[in-house]
């Protein structure tokens, strides 16, 4: 959730090895013909599957929300957090500022730099950089929520994947400003013998959420802290929304809560409504293999 203080942000980032694929068939520790395989040595021991840290990051922007047309000021910073120099290859790395409603598009895109940057054990290195809030094509990109994406560097005969700790966004502001409100709906569809009820939809200065409620049939939730759901509440919904009629988006499968009687539904970091709009169509088109659409018009005047 975005802070008012607009405070600065901190990344951890963890690379992760992409390993080759295996050109043959034998595996460390076997043998061919009757001959017994002898005992395993600490240097054939498989290494665990998983990411290995080598980096740390920071990103660090002036402010966490901006008016269209305004530069967003944004410093990157990398830490060597082993015990011997790393060579941080191509420097800086690639970082794009990626949409991602409904699922994840890159806007613009800051190359690679061709520099080689050897780091000591916690030795820092940082850069500036400025984004005019332009695509790739020139263009101000739409109001709304956007992230940062790094891309990849090299690793003796490896490529490894640089990825943030935790999801981190930016705001663009629309440029009537936003609604703020929570609006309470409690109103049920039924579509092929599935009932869903929209209980509310909030809107805050950073965005909109908004919370559904459905009861699938032959609902049972597994009792005691230690007993999976039933393979029937992994289900997800999707659905779409438009402003006064206007282009449509889509807003990525909706997050579960399993409750006594049912599931809930929640669709959040979705962008912020500017002022002046007055109605929200909300259409739930899928909940898991059952088809909609559970349609929904939420008034703000």
């Amino acid at each position: 959730m975005i802070s008012r203080d607009f405070v600065m942000k901190k990344l951890i980032i963890g690379l992760a090895l992409v390993v080759p694929v295996l050109a043959a068939v034998g595996f460390p520790g076997c043998t061919g013909g009757m001959g017994q395989a002898p005992p395993a040595t600490p240097a054939e021991t498989i290494p665990p599957r998983g990411p290995r840290i080598f980096i740390e990051a920071d990103a660090n922007m002036d402010r966490e929300a901006y008016l269209p047309g305004g530069d967003v000021i944004i410093e990157l910073s990398f830490k060597n957090v082993t015990q011997e120099p790393f060579q941080l290859q191509p420097f800086p790395p690639l970082l794009q500022i990626m949409r991602p409603n409904p699922y994840d598009e890159p806007v613009r895109s800051f190359l690679a730099g061709e520099a080689i940057k050897t780091l000591e054990p916690d030795e820092v290195v940082t850069y500036v950089l400025t984004w005019d809030q332009c695509d790739d094509q020139g263009q101000q990109v739409a109001y709304g929520r956007y992230y940062l994406k790094l891309g990849q560097i090299n690793f003796e005969d490896y490529t490894m994947s640089l990825s943030f700790g935790r999801y981190v966004s930016l705001l663009i502001l629309p440029t009537e400003g936003v609604i703020e409100k929570t609006i309470e709906m409690n109103e049920s569809r039924t579509v092929n013998g599935i009932t869903i009820i929209l209980n509310r939809v909030e809107l805050t200065a950073t965005g909109m959420e908004v919370y559904a409620f459905n009861s699938p049939p032959d609902y049972n939730l597994a009792q005691g802290p230690n007993l999976p759901p039933p393979p029937l509440m992994a289900l997800s919904a999707e659905a779409e929304y438009s402003l006064d009629g206007g282009p449509v988006t889509e807003t990525g499968p909706s997050a579960i809560s399993f409750l006594e009687d049912g599931m809930g539904h929640s669709w959040k970091h979705l962008n912020p409504v500017p002022k002046g709009t007055r109605e929200i169509t909300f259409v739930i088109t899928k909940l898991g293999d059952w088809e909609g659409p559970w349609e929904f018009r939420v008034p703000l005047d």
